[in-house]
């Protein structure tokens, strides 16, 4: 049986679904982004280790967005379960013998604890998790990174680091893989490293005369910034006047003393006046009866 042939038996046919709620790859839809992950879903890396007289492939079949599918007329001991997402395959050949399995490895498989993937969205890369993975008595995550490559020659995606059966790295061209904006998300993340903020609250309708208070008040505080900043440039610019011209000394610093020594008095003054007309005025509307 030549490698071909054997590949077909145990990776042949599409895929289905044996869980619910199966995602499409050719559109899948995270983070207000686009992704199309049609290729992953037949992705299949060969790797020969060549140990004399024998040449060990190892193989790899991996659908990140739902379980592989058992495969007919192969028996069951030679391929993965139909709840693994991925799956580790190493095949012996040895001269004219017939090539034979020799191990069979789940890469990620669906549990009872944790039966769907996680998928995280980065800025160069997104990356796909199954957790609560088990060895023996060792438990294990599988990630996978899907990394944004643009200058990538390889018509199918590549796996580079395909040694380490619990972090493997693929490298897609940027046609296979790209972060379009969804069209049903009118506020897709441009930045998916960082949680999009919380929409704001749209405005309350209220009176249109409580805008003009507010617009009202704070015309007026500007005033009294400016008057206070004016007053303040206007002391201490007549205190140093009159200190390097003058010579000045004590309450003599201050510029145009004589008139706010007069200011209480003419303030008094004014009051008076106020109050003799305001009073004045009440005393001629009286009239007695």
């Amino acid at each position: 049986m030549n490698l071909n042939l054997l590949n077909k038996l145990i990776f042949g046919g599409l895929f289905v679904n044996s869980i619910s709620g199966a995602l499409d790859c050719k559109n899948l839809v995270k983070d207000g982004f686009k992704f199309n992950l049609e290729e992953i879903q037949s992705v299949l890396y060969n790797k020969n280790v060549t140990s004399p007289p024998t040449t060990n492939e190892i193989a790899f079949r991996i659908n990140l967005c739902e379980p592989l599918k058992i495969v007919d007329n192969v028996p069951k001991e030679d391929q993965c379960s139909d709840k693994a997402f991925g799956c580790k395959i190493v095949t012996n050949f040895k001269g004219e013998e017939k090539p034979r399995i020799i191990s069979v490895m789940e890469i990620a498989k669906s549990t009872d604890k944790q039966a769907e993937p996680k998928w995280e969205v980065t800025k160069n890369a997104l990356i796909w998790t199954m957790d609560n993975q088990q060895e023996g008595d060792k438990n294990f995550k599988v990630r996978i990174t899907l990394a944004y490559d643009k200058n990538s020659v390889e018509k199918k995606p590549t796996l580079n680091s395909g040694e380490n059966d619990r972090n493997i790295e693929l490298t897609l061209r940027n046609k296979y893989i790209s972060a379009a904006k969804d069209d049903s998300n009118p506020n897709p993340n441009p930045n998916p490293e960082k949680p999009n903020p919380p929409p704001k609250d749209p405005p309350k309708e209220g009176n249109p005369d409580d805008d003009n208070k507010k617009s009202s008040g704070s015309g007026f505080t500007t005033f009294l910034i400016i008057v206070f900043v004016f007053l303040g440039f206007y002391f201490i610019g007549g205190c140093v006047y009159n200190y390097h011209f003058y010579d000045a000394r004590g309450l003599n610093l201050v510029p145009h003393l004589s008139f706010w020594r007069e200011v209480p008095e003419m303030t008094m003054q004014l009051i008076r006046r106020g109050v003799l007309l305001i009073s004045g005025r009440r005393r001629g509307r009286y009239t007695r009866v």
